[in-house]
């Protein structure tokens, strides 16, 4: 008689997704929600500089698990974790990092809430991600550029402070500072950003001082909703960890179509050494269409050009994204 063997359970993501089967096949409390997410995205084109075409992500897909509790009162627990992969090959973005898109856990109340652990920045998530028509998205996005290679997307070991009231977003996040070893510098990164939604306008600022002794990076910018066409207008300043001055503005704009939207967008950014002299200079120019199959899947196609880049200008992409 064949014995028969239960195969075992061995990889960080086999491990993550049987315990959030197991946590959503126990009912949950009235007072607690859990929430599985996720988005996949994936295309063929070429990038800025490449010579090839091959598939590729205009964005990060991602698996995500958040949940709260309501502890009554007006206050609130909650959690978040985001694994991020590449779904051409099945494998995890971050070798290292198995919750590469964030891991936090916080307490909300009356007068906003505290979150702790490895997540977004305030200046990136209420300023420098709201701006950009293509939100850091595709061969086309302007966010790059638009924050000079100064500040930081995410940080670990932070904490963070968020309020909302009406149409205004506030936060601000401190770090700890790099170990030593780290290739960042020694200062605790530190970042305040808010954004004021009213009517057809956003308003949104944010400052951030990513952890060296010189760098340090401010962004303006507001969007206007006039009828079908969403404008934005960004703005920024800053220095960085050399002490190089860094300018940049950025114009989009984005226009409702049918089942789709046109998106374009340029951006012109310079960096000068501290006698003046130019160090680099940047022309982006980018034109894209996205087209809405429902709800939660679109197509998309975008164009973009780049001066900053020696060689192969001109990048392109056309993909396929669902969210769940």
């Amino acid at each position: 008689m064949k014995k028969h063997h239960t195969p075992s359970i061995t990889t960080p993501l086999a491990q993550a997704l049987l315990g959030t089967a197991a946590l959503l096949a126990v009912p949950a409390a009235p007072a607690q929600t859990i929430t599985l997410y996720g988005k996949v995205d994936l295309g063929l084109g070429k990038n800025i500089g490449a010579d090839s075409v091959g598939l590729q992500e205009a964005i990060g897909s991602r698996i995500g698990l958040r949940g709260t509790e309501d502890l009554g009162g007006g206050w609130s627990a909650g959690f978040h974790l985001e694994h991020r992969f590449t779904p051409d090959t099945g494998a995890q973005t971050d070798p290292v990092r198995f919750w590469q898109g964030q891991s936090t856990v916080s307490l909300r109340g009356p007068y906003g809430g505290l979150s702790l652990g490895y997540q977004y920045t305030a200046a990136y998530s209420l300023a420098q991600n709201v701006i950009d028509p293509w939100r850091g998205a595709t061969v086309a996005q302007m966010r790059t550029t638009w924050r000079g290679g100064i500040s930081r997307t995410r940080v670990e070991n932070s904490i963070r402070y968020d309020l909302r009231s009406g149409g205004l977003a506030f936060a601000a996040s401190v770090a700890e500072a790099p170990r030593e070893g780290s290739s960042a510098g020694p200062r605790r990164p530190v970042s305040v950003a808010a954004n004021y939604t009213a009517g057809p306008w956003l308003l949104a600022a944010g400052w951030e001082n990513p952890a060296n002794a010189n760098d340090h990076l401010l962004n303006l910018g507001a969007t206007y909703q006039a009828g079908p066409a969403r404008l934005a207008f960004g703005w920024s300043r800053g220095s960085t960890a050399r002490d190089d001055s860094f300018r940049a503005v950025l114009l989009g704009v984005t226009y409702a179509v049918g089942a789709g939207e046109i998106k374009a967008g340029f951006i012109t950014a310079d960096t000068r050494t501290p006698a003046g002299a130019v160090r680099s200079q940047v022309r982006k120019l980018g034109l894209g269409y996205v087209h809405h199959l429902s709800k939660r899947t679109f197509l998309y196609t975008n164009l973009a050009r780049d001066s900053r880049a020696p060689r192969e200008r001109v990048g392109y992409d056309l993909g396929l994204q669902h969210n769940f």
